[in-house]
């Protein structure tokens, strides 16, 4: 199959391709993004286990255990 078989073909170093123009600053954020929602999960995970641990020693007090 030819390449140009009549279609344009599109520069991806456009301005107008998202992320083509992308700033060092923005790659920077991009390249955390990974340890950010790491850190989101784990916060995640340690307030629900509070709240269940809270609620079991809620309830075993209340049943007077």
């Amino acid at each position: 199959m030819p390449l140009d078989d009549g279609e344009d073909l599109r520069d991806l170093d456009d301005e107008d391709v998202p992320l083509a123009d992308l700033r060092a600053d923005q790659q920077w954020r991009m390249g955390y993004l990974p340890a950010y929602a790491g850190i989101g999960l784990a916060a995640l995970i340690i307030l629900t286990g509070a709240a269940v641990y809270l609620k079991k020693k809620h309830k075993n007090a209340a049943s007077g255990k």
